[in-house]
């Protein structure tokens, strides 16, 4: 966003609604650092902290990194807000259209297509995006256990 914008545009990993935002930590962040949007599975920490990481499209996911004002991406140990169930957030489409009520897949990018029931379903299309790479409002319903 620029100085020149008069709008504010939703951005992937922005909430739809604004609930309390949980503060969790990354206990990998695989072989590199983990942005807005990119879904996430609980991990294994040492002590009594809740750990998160990367979700494979295989993997059962916990939620979606929320974009921060301050911050752009999270490496190990950093702490970071997570979208869970019941929460409203934008994601990027990567499918050709999805519409409200849709159930959705995650990709390992942070994109979202119509369920084919092949991947785990991370939530419920809330709005409607006629083409891919357009923002949907998805409701988490992860984690989800098929």
């Amino acid at each position: 966003m620029n100085l020149n914008e008069f709008k504010i545009s939703p951005k992937a990993g922005d909430y739809y609604n604004a609930p309390s935002i949980p503060t969790l930590q990354v206990a990998n962040a695989g072989s590199g650092s983990l942005v807005p949007g990119i879904v996430v599975k609980l991990s294994t920490m040492v002590g009594e902290k809740i750990g998160v990481e990367a979700a494979a499209v295989s993997d059962v996911p916990y939620g979606v990194i929320v974009r921060s004002l301050n911050k752009t991406s999270y490496a190990q140990y950093d702490h970071l807000g997570i979208a869970r169930a019941g929460d409203i957030i934008w994601m990027e489409s990567t499918a050709a259209a999805i519409a409200a009520g849709d159930s959705v897949e995650f990709t390992t990018a942070g994109k979202v297509l119509k369920s084919a029931g092949t991947n785990k379903i991370i939530g419920i299309a809330v709005t409607s995006v006629p083409s891919a790479g357009g923002l949907i409002a998805i409701q988490i319903t992860a984690p989800y256990i098929a």
